[in-house]
């Protein structure tokens, strides 16, 4: 747009300039053949050299520190956890360790207490009141249909920043920061600096954690299986 402008304003001052000329001449005592300097007008303009391009700065984000120790696959994590699947909604107390592949999920509620632990390619649902062990291997579809829903089911690893905003979460005004993985999203809450909670949609199921504590330490304590229960394999 600059640009545009510098030129129309020179073709103003050359017309005008013109028009001066053409009123000012006299056929009875033409002008002496002598050279005369180009009219300031008529010079080139010069170029103002422009700024350097500044690059805008990166924008900081909170959730970083914690989508970086979910996509590493190893960390362990404590919350409070209402979930609604197929409709159904289920609120609970959990403790979560992820390593790699494996993952242990600790599940508390007033009516459950089970854990569930994937290693060794096995899957182990282990129901403390009944004091009975299920085990499915990794790769059957028992497996599938039987492993929790919850973060270690997502895949981190593409995870895509999409905005940053504020909305409601657990009845608090909280800055969120969202992003896209497959198949879904997931939002990290705030108060102040400090994550507040996670809200994830997959598959149509959402899945909201109210954050008690996120580390990168991997508990080892919780991929033990207890002695002394019945196990089966259906």
């Amino acid at each position: 747009m600059q640009f545009i402008k510098r030129i129309y304003t020179l073709i103003l001052l050359i017309l005008l300039i013109g028009l001066l000329s053409t009123g000012c001449s006299s056929p009875e005592s033409p002008a002496p053949d002598v050279p005369q300097e180009l009219p300031a007008a008529e010079a080139p303009p010069v170029e103002t050299p422009s700024e350097p391009f500044a690059p805008p700065e990166p924008e900081e984000r909170l959730s970083e520190t914690y989508a970086e120790i979910m996509k590493g696959k190893s960390y362990t994590m404590k919350y409070r956890t209402i979930s609604n699947i197929e409709g159904q909604e289920i609120e609970g107390r959990m403790t979560m360790a992820v390593d790699g592949d494996d993952f242990a999920m600790v599940f508390e509620s007033d009516d459950i207490s089970s854990t569930s632990i994937m290693k060794d390619e096995m899957l182990y649902l282990i129901m403390h009141e009944q004091k009975m062990i299920m085990v499915f291997p990794a790769d059957t579809d028992q497996a599938t249909e039987a492993a929790p829903e919850g973060p270690a089911n997502i895949d981190m690893d593409g995870m895509t920043y999409i905005e940053k905003g504020e909305a409601e979460f657990m009845g608090n005004m909280r800055t969120y920061e969202e992003y896209a993985v497959e198949d879904g999203s997931i939002r990290y809450y705030f108060d102040g600096n400090m994550l507040d909670g996670i809200e994830m949609i997959f598959d149509g199921n959402s899945n909201v954690l109210d954050i008690e504590e996120l580390t990168d330490q991997v508990d080892e304590t919780l991929f033990a299986i207890p002695e002394g229960y019945q196990m089966f394999q259906p």
